[in-house]
């Protein structure tokens, strides 16, 4: 449901007054709420594991609620082979996106643990996942003698997060041939109008700002950055409705071999992880500029009903980044644990 500001009825006196009065009604009246543009919430994730392995979630509508999209994926292979030998596959996936009207946040965690028993060979395989959140939200700015007129309004884009890629390495790395790992993280966020300052470096297309880090195990590369606060630019026109848009899409992937040839004693391990986790925030209309660059006075924004887009939006909760920023480490603690109990289990 959009809020509309509503003319107030005139006093008539007589039937024609009355009609003259409905016809000047109508003339100073916004324009029909037919014409305004829908908002839009988009909420998708996914995660993609071992032996076909998936977990999907995709949610949309066009009301005014927040949208919360999860995609966990968590699995275990124990695998023997003719002479009895066990090699162990773990992975964890935990990928969350949720959009609302001034605020789109996305979160990835991927972890692979392998391990090859000695004779074995290779053991290997990992998981990737995504998380989208999108918005397209309608607003109308006026002031007391611009209407119909062009118009300029500045708003600063909030932006927290990280990227943080495992510098994963073979458990064994004295063991002849051990294995390799390798994993990377990304973010790629979209914003309307023109950024001031034009961003600088290569991103994808269509997209604003973009960040990826990956981790061969040896090396780690960096590419692309992301500023803590992108001050965006957009034209309108001084009582029509137009609308705004904003996305951020995380995505986390994992990937470990583990090599154990008859030289190793006993078994070879490798593990990986990443994550990338991150939240792009409405900052509050700064300044409302008219068609000669003036600073407009008296004006009102009008949006959907109990979004205000004249403040920003509040930061979300430390405890939130924290329990997600520690997520990487617990998958990794978790597929260790996994695997002592396996082996515990071989033993008895």
């Amino acid at each position: 449901m959009l809020s509309v500001v509503s003319a107030t009825k005139p006093s008539y006196r007589g039937r024609t007054l009355g009609i003259i009065g409905l016809a000047l009604a109508a003339s100073n009246a916004p324009a029909a709420t037919a014409a305004v543009p829908q908002g839009n919430f988009v909420a998708s994730t996914w995660a993609v594991g071992l032996s076909g392995g998936q977990d999907e979630d995709f949610r949309s509508n066009a009301g005014e609620a927040a949208l919360t999209s999860n995609a966990n994926l968590s699995q275990n292979d124990f695998t023997l082979d003719l002479l009895g030998r066990q090699g162990t596959r773990a992975i964890d996936s935990l990928n969350s996106a949720t959009a609302s009207a001034t605020r789109v946040r996305a979160r990835s965690t991927t972890g692979a643990f392998m391990e090859a028993t000695s004779g074995m060979g290779t053991i290997g395989g990992g998981t990737t996942g995504n998380a989208r959140a999108s918005v397209r939200v309608p607003f109308m700015i006026d002031a007391p003698g611009l209407t119909g007129t062009l118009g300029t309004l500045q708003v600063p884009f909030l932006i927290s997060g990280n990227v943080d890629v495992d510098f994963g390495m073979p458990v064994t790395p004295f063991a002849p041939w051990p294995g390799n790992s390798s994993g990377d993280g990304r973010v790629l966020i979209d914003l309307p109008g023109r950024l001031v300052p034009t961003p600088s470096g290569n991103c994808i297309a269509g997209f604003s700002y973009c960040l990826s880090i990956s981790d061969s195990g040896i090396s780690r590369s960096v590419d692309g950055s992301v500023p803590g606060v992108a001050t965006m630019e957009m034209s309108f026109r001084f009582g029509d409705w137009t609308s705004y848009h904003m996305s951020v899409e995380t995505r986390s992937a994992a990937f470990a071999n583990a090599v154990a040839t008859s030289q190793v004693a006993t078994s070879a391990a490798a593990n990986h992880g990443s994550s990338s986790s991150w939240t792009v925030r409405w900052g509050g209309i700064t300044q409302v500029l008219t068609s000669t660059g003036d600073v407009a006075q008296n004006w009102n924004v009008q949006s959907l009903d109990g979004v205000d887009l004249s403040v920003a939006t509040p930061i979300p909760e430390p405890s939130t980044w924290a329990m997600f920023g520690a997520g990487m480490l617990v998958l990794l603690a978790a597929a260790r644990r996994r695997r002592t109990a396996s082996l515990s289990a071989t033993k008895r």
